[in-house]
């Protein structure tokens, strides 16, 4: 990294729409054979979100916050319209079409440490560092639910899903619960950890040691709730799991440096790439699918997912994309594929 020491500059990364979306197109679920110039990457930056394009990663604008650092990111169905929480309890909708602010409400006493928005993109979910989770009408900015029913809570919240159909919502903080705020929603209790992936009928979610040092992913069937079987490997912590779309395989990012790509047919790993040289806190999957982008806190790297080898580093600055010492340009790197 020669010296460049932004750790925890680049919060997380999340892929937008620049068109109008398919009949087929469902927040992070592309349509296949659509081009990646449909997309733009926005990226969470302290308390800014910068746009760039894809895959030249170059800087289109730069929308600010007034307060601190956001914490989290999720896109909303329609793909223009994100939704970020932040370490001063606001949970903030923003329009990429027309970068613009459209609401901010106050999601508690304490700082949002994770969001997700509902299937038909009329509630917001949101946890938070009092280990709480709560659910909120976006028309009102009201809010519908709070798991909270007076205890005192040991952990964050690392994590929250809406299950499909809207009507329950899952989250993790050291195990993961499920509460149904609608009729006919699921509720149960299981042991779970940090990040959350639903993908068709299963739920993916990382579990560690107190230390650490030994960390585990469980797979769950989704209906059932019972462990199918477990994915280990990483030393370190997990920080998010992804799927490809396909169901096929399972990617995985620690803090042990690495990523690890697993077969969910097998339950087996078939690959780490190292070479990070740090944690690694965020993924994401080409609209193609056929690349991973990895986000450590100071730079995104682009790996091929069939060759494991890295296609491209682009470095972050406390100045954004803008700081062309920080941030090769697509002139010096050949995207491969």
């Amino acid at each position: 990294y020669d010296g460049v020491g932004y750790t925890g500059t680049l919060e997380a990364i999340a892929f937008v729409r620049t068109s109008e979306p398919h009949s087929r197109w469902l927040g992070q679920k592309f349509h296949e054979g659509e081009e990646e110039e449909n997309f733009n990457l926005v990226v969470a930056r302290k308390n800014y979100l910068d746009v760039v394009s894809f895959p030249k990663f170059e800087l289109l604008y730069t929308l600010q916050q007034d307060s601190d650092t956001i914490n989290a990111l999720a896109v909303f169905p329609d793909g223009h319209r994100v939704v970020t929480g932040a370490e001063d309890s606001f949970v903030r909708v923003w329009c990429l079409k027309t970068r613009t602010q459209l609401c901010c409400w106050k999601a508690g006493k304490y700082g949002v440490t994770a969001v997700d928005v509902s299937p038909d993109g009329t509630k917001i979910a949101a946890g938070s560092s009092a280990g709480d989770a709560s659910v909120w009408s976006l028309d009102t900015r009201k809010e519908i639910y709070n798991s909270n029913d007076g205890r005192t809570v040991r952990w964050n919240i690392a994590d929250v899903k809406f299950l499909p159909g809207g009507k329950s919502l899952l989250a993790s903080q050291g195990y993961m619960n499920c509460w149904s705020f609608e009729e006919g929603g699921k509720s149960f209790h299981v042991e779970g950890g940090a990040k959350i992936t639903i993908h068709g009928d299963r739920v993916f979610s990382s579990l560690g040691t107190e230390n650490h040092k030994k960390c585990k992913i469980l797979v769950r069937s989704l209906e059932t709730q019972d462990e199918e079987f477990r994915l280990e490997g990483h030393t370190g912590q997990v920080n998010q799991v992804i799927v490809t779309p396909d169901g096929s395989r399972l990617i995985s990012s620690s803090d042990d440096g690495t990523l690890k790509i697993w077969s969910l047919g097998t339950g087996q790993e078939e690959a780490t790439i190292s070479g990070n040289g740090r944690g690694i806190h965020s993924i994401i999957l080409s609209p193609d699918g056929s690349r991973i982008i990895s986000c450590d806190g100071a730079c995104i790297k682009l790996w091929s997912l069939e060759t494991r080898e890295e296609q491209a580093c682009y470095m972050g600055a406390p100045e954004g994309f803008q700081d062309q010492s920080m941030r090769r340009s697509a002139a010096e790197v050949t995207l491969k594929g």
